[in-house]
């Protein structure tokens, strides 16, 4: 209801106190208003009807309203209107964080999830719509804030606006039966999380209750189309609501940050991370606690950082790479979807599970966090992991690699000494493309070799008998690479005395 038209259907015969109490030569009798003996006005269905002009008020008939700005706000219509906006605690639109701005813009999604977004909004404009007195109807905070909660939500928390969204779903009381209510929720779950449901099971619980608890980066790839990856985002962007955003991959190295520093999940469809900056990005956000929010127009501002990444990759080995030592990637390589099970309306019957769901998490027994992403190391391997970890490696690690391997296949050696120098002058003299940093980049980082400084080793050689030399050598041992060592004869051993 407007709060003018409530305010009159209320508030009639307080405003015309006023009235009078500010003409106090103005008697009240409930049914007239006098000056003196002269009856100015008869009060009709909460309205002062003037029958004259008056030196009160012209001829016509008044609104509590009408009243209200004539006896306490001189005549201004837009501060009576701010008033009754502050008065009513109605949802007025506006803030104003710091030195800036803003109008809440609620928009409703193609899902029907209303999302709520902060548009920097003009001090004048306001000005010009409320009046020279609009600073009274726009909540003021000092800062922006971020107060993930799925259950209990807080708007603004004293003097700090929240920029988390309410969630949009309730749980339902019901017993959730989930051959009945879930059926198309398991349908792709399974789907996605395959062999480690329970893990999936589990990874939508901490989101739903402990929205502030690190998680993995959890990514879907296949190199097939129609697998269910694009479906499984577009459900939780419907799960989620104004609190998750899809981007691109392009957005992880902008300058402006602000589409997805408050989001709680981050989606990152269809994507490949190439640059070295993009990859440094992407890392530091999985356990990033901290975030400096950079945004067009706006003055700058820090806020804790909580947002779970999800990326989504037709390209199952080179969508990203990833060290051997990298834990925080959880990796799925999803099928294709079975024929036969075709649902085109599946985005409307998901939505209708979501409360189903939210008791089914519920109700899945709490959990012990086995690291700060919870999960432990070997319970989201998976042989896409190792598949991409190793096409990660660089062109000259695998060649370094398969010529140490042949090496030691070739004679009886534990290890091998050598210089990135060494290398170089003997595999790589002519090689433009390949230099002695380059080289020692991959031996230290690749190969996690360590050099023992200004001491004398034997360059390429099994048993001492080449030329000794000195300086900072890095070695490489046999069971390093996984080779086993063959028994020799001694004809053998005396013939392969050196490698190469």
């Amino acid at each position: 209801m407007n709060v003018v038209t409530e305010y009159c259907k209320e508030h009639f015969y307080s405003a015309l106190a006023l009235f009078i109490k500010k003409h106090k030569s103005l008697s009240d009798n409930k049914t007239m208003v006098y000056e003196g003996a002269k009856i100015i006005g008869n009060v009709k269905n909460n309205m002062l009807i003037v029958p004259e002009d008056t030196k009160f008020l012209p001829k016509g008939e008044y609104s509590a309203f009408d009243l209200l700005i004539d006896a306490k706000f001189g005549g201004d219509q837009k501060t009576a209107f701010n008033h009754l906006m502050y008065e009513y605690e109605r949802d007025i639109p506006y803030i104003r964080v710091g030195v800036d701005y803003f109008k809440k813009v609620v928009k409703t999604d193609r899902y029907g999830i209303k999302r709520t977004q902060l548009k920097k909004w003009n001090r004048l404009e306001l000005k010009d719509e409320f009046g020279k007195d609009f600073q009274m109807i726009v909540a003021k905070y000092d800062d922006f804030a971020i107060i993930p909660d799925n259950k209990t939500y807080q708007g603004g928390n004293g003097n700090y606006y929240n920029l988390y969204s309410e969630f949009p779903h309730t749980p339902t009381e019901e017993k959730v039966i989930p051959d009945e209510h879930l059926k198309w929720t398991m349908i792709l779950m399974k789907h996605i999380f395959g062999d480690q449901l329970e893990l999936g099971l589990k990874y939508m619980k901490v989101m739903y209750e402990n929205p502030t608890q690190q998680l993995p980066i959890l990514v879907l790839v296949s190199n097939d189309r129609q697998t269910g990856k694009s479906t499984f985002v577009d459900w939780l962007t419907q799960f989620w609501g104004a609190n998750m955003v899809i981007i691109n991959p392009e957005d992880i190295t902008s300058s402006f940050n602000g589409s997805y520093a408050h989001k709680n999940v981050i989606a990152i469809e269809e994507s490949r991370f190439e640059s070295t900056q993009a990859l440094e990005k992407l890392k530091a956000l999985a356990t990033q606690k901290l975030i400096s929010v950079n945004e067009k127009y706006v003055s700058g501002y820090s806020i804790p950082f909580f947002g779970k990444l999800i990326i989504t990759s037709n390209d199952e080995h080179k969508f990203v790479k990833i060290d051997q030592e990298e834990i925080r990637y959880w990796i799925r390589k999803i099928p294709p979807l079975t024929k036969g099970n075709e649902n085109f309306k599946i985005l409307d019957d998901l939505r209708d599970e979501i409360p189903y769901f939210l008791k089914y998490l519920i109700d899945i027994p709490d959990f012990e966090y086995k690291s700060r992403m919870v999960f432990a190391e070997e319970e989201i391997q998976t042989s896409i992991l190792h598949d991409v970890k190793k096409e990660s490696q660089t062109w000259l690690f695998k060649d370094l690699q398969d010529r140490f391997i042949d090496s030691f296949n070739n004679s009886g050696a534990d290890y091998i000494e050598f210089t990135p120098s060494d290398i170089k002058d003997k595999y790589f003299a002519n090689a433009t493309n390949v230099s002695i940093g380059f080289i020692r980049q991959v031996l230290k980082n690749e190969f996690k070799l360590s050099t023992l400084k200004n001491r004398k080793y034997h360059p390429f050689t099994i048993d001492n008998i080449h030329e000794t030399r000195t300086g900072s050598a890095f070695k490489v041992m046999r069971e390093e690479l996984n080779v086993e060592k063959v028994e020799m004869s001694e004809a053998e051993d005396e013939a392969d005395a050196i490698l190469f």
